[in-house]
């Protein structure tokens, strides 16, 4: 197993049709890439802060939760990079401000980690809380 054609799609910029076409032949929105730590194409979306793709993705009922590599979520690694337009979308698509996988990795921890300012303010804005 290794990268599925729905995740290379959404990757490689193919249309919203092309994507449309692939769930209507029963791809899997949410599948992962066995290759890269298990990523999912709203993962890629949100590490390269193409809040269109997400919000695509989302459309078409891909998850924004998924754990990458057992510490990452779309939102976190947005975060982490500073890409504070892009976590306010994931936020506004209702993925959770306070997830924290695992070892107490959370998007504001990231964010704050990268001193990353404006993007630390939007995410308390957003309801997330410092532990």
């Amino acid at each position: 197993l290794g990268e599925t054609v729905f995740v290379r799609a959404a990757n490689e910029g193919e249309s919203m049709r092309v994507l449309e076409l692939l769930v209507e032949a029963r791809a899997d929105v949410d599948a992962r890439n066995a290759q890269d730590r298990g990523a999912t194409a709203p993962f890629y979306a949100a590490k390269r802060g193409d809040v269109e793709r997400i919000q695509q993705l989302h459309g078409l009922g891909a998850g924004l939760e998924p754990v990458v590599n057992g510490t990452q979520t779309p939102l976190i690694i947005a975060a982490g990079q500073g890409l504070t337009e892009t976590v306010r979308a994931l936020v506004q698509l209702r993925a959770n401000v306070a997830a924290m996988p695992v070892y107490g990795i959370t998007a504001l921890k990231e964010a704050a980690r990268g001193r990353h300012r404006e993007t630390v303010r939007v995410l308390q804005e957003l309801g997330a809380e410092r532990r």
